[in-house]
């Protein structure tokens, strides 16, 4: 539900961002879980780094958990 606008927001950081892209391709095809307590967002890493939203919340390699404080800090960081 969330994937797909969270998806678009991420790829849309990964944009500018051609070091985190080229990494994340190296991991093409694997699944990400992020949880960000209540909701969770699923992933699957494509070929050219971005992210697609996935439907299975169980197929993920890795599971990135963040409160939500964490994630302001981070996009507080980020703000150029």
């Amino acid at each position: 539900m969330l994937s797909g606008p969270a998806a678009a927001a991420i790829n849309h950081l990964l944009g500018n961002a051609d070091w985190a892209r080229a990494r994340l391709e190296t991991f093409a095809g694997c699944g990400v879980r992020f949880e960000i307590p209540p909701v969770s967002a699923a992933f699957t890493v494509a070929a050219d780094g971005r992210l697609l939203p996935s439907e299975s919340q169980t197929d993920s390699t890795t599971v990135v958990r963040l409160t939500a404080s964490a994630l302001v800090r981070l996009l507080w960081l980020h703000d150029d």
